[in-house]
């Protein structure tokens, strides 16, 4: 099974208060670097999506081993259903089988959690992750709902086509608080699991 690793790191880190991807990590590395790193470790490729005005990150991503998806300028305003749209239509035509949806501030997911996602996508066409009752990210989805996610806008991401679906969404029990710990304030850095 072919699965393509999507990235959205077009965010504009209103309530950091300054670019969150570039905050550093452990290890020397910033966050987008650190989330950039777990997926290709666990599946050898990630497309990451920026906005074009984000042209200082592409060096840095492709140097990584990250294919950068550019979606347009922030000045035109778009939000999560934009960024997952762009990366989808992105990587259609490529002939994946599936595609597992994560969020380039949550460095913490595990890498066997993203493993145990992508044997589950083998055999079920929508997979959340779940820790305690609680589902977080990142999301698969059967290369059947790319067209439905290409379609998606604004700041709604992939809720709406979770819930239309619900009947084919596996909920995959983790032990990884990871999933849903990101990091939207710089306090976020500081309770992480």
């Amino acid at each position: 099974m072919k699965i393509a690793a999507l990235l959205l790191a077009a965010g504009s880190s209103r309530r950091f208060g300054s670019d969150k991807r570039k905050v550093q990590l452990g290890a020397g590395r910033t966050l987008l670097a650190t989330s950039l790193q777990l997926y290709l470790y666990a599946f050898g490729h990630c497309f990451v999506v920026i906005d074009e005005d984000d042209g200082a990150l592409k060096p840095d991503l492709l140097q990584q081993g990250g294919t950068p998806v550019e979606l347009p300028g922030r000045e035109r305003g778009y939000g999560m259903g934009d960024s997952l749209a762009a990366g989808i239509k992105h990587i259609a035509g490529q002939r994946y089988d599936a595609c597992l949806v994560g969020l380039a501030d949550m460095p913490w997911v595990k890498p066997n959690t993203l493993a145990a996602l992508a044997s589950a996508l083998a055999e079920a066409p929508l997979v959340v992750p779940v820790w305690r009752g609680h589902r977080g990210h990142p999301v698969g989805f059967a290369a059947c709902y790319f067209p439905e996610l290409g379609q998606l806008g604004g700041d709604r991401g992939a809720r709406g086509l979770l819930q239309r679906h619900a009947s084919e969404l596996v909920q995959l029990p983790v032990e990884d608080p990871g999933i849903l710990q990101d990091v939207d304030t710089v306090v976020d850095l500081w309770r992480r699991p």
